[in-house]
């Protein structure tokens, strides 16, 4: 009798202490920590990285999270080493080196997607000066590259809105991109 008490102790202490910890399983998927780790596993845990716009140093502790319609993403500031300016036809010359992102999404099993983010604002943008404004309406065009660099997306925002989308064909997405109202 003691025996099949003592055995059926020892088994339920086992089953108790093989259980998965709830808490490790409620991780956020889109943690800043997980998205570090995960960046620097796939992508040779450099500070500094490369794409095809040249170095680039990512500031993880200033990242933000977005809600879009496809879900809640994680915007990394993204500063190329070698400062790229964009002069506008009033005058107005822009550091393009400071607006680039790492953007980072989850899928529904927790996978993660890296993408590096392009933000031109157009003219009225930035002569208002609020091409700096994380919280003003953008109106501009917004390039989504792979991590390699390569065009994946495009879009064209007016004061907020979805004006238009970039198109780029297959064979050779630098040259034949083209512009779709919406």
């Amino acid at each position: 009798m003691r025996l099949n008490y003592l055995i059926s102790l020892l088994i339920l202490i086992f089953t108790v202490s093989c259980e998965a910890n709830p808490l490790q399983t409620l991780e956020d998927p889109l943690s800043i920590e997980r998205a570090k780790k995960t960046y620097e596993k796939m992508f040779s845990g450099l500070r500094t990285a490369k794409s095809r716009q040249g170095d680039y140093k990512l500031f993880w502790e200033r990242g933000w999270y977005y809600e879009l319609a496809q879900g809640k993403v994680l915007y990394i500031p993204l500063q190329y080493m070698q400062p790229g300016f964009l002069t506008y036809e009033k005058g107005e010359k822009i550091n393009t080196s400071l607006m680039s992102h790492l953007m980072v999404q989850a899928d529904e099993r927790g996978n993660l997607a890296f993408n590096i983010i392009r933000s031109v604002p157009d003219q009225e943008q930035v002569s208002a000066g609020r091409h700096y404004i994380k919280s003003a309406p953008f109106s501009g065009i917004i390039f989504i590259d792979d991590m390699d660099g390569n065009l994946a997306e495009g879009f064209v925002y007016k004061e907020g809105n979805l004006k238009g989308k970039i198109i780029t064909s297959p064979e050779n997405a630098k040259v034949n991109t083209t512009y779709e109202v919406c």
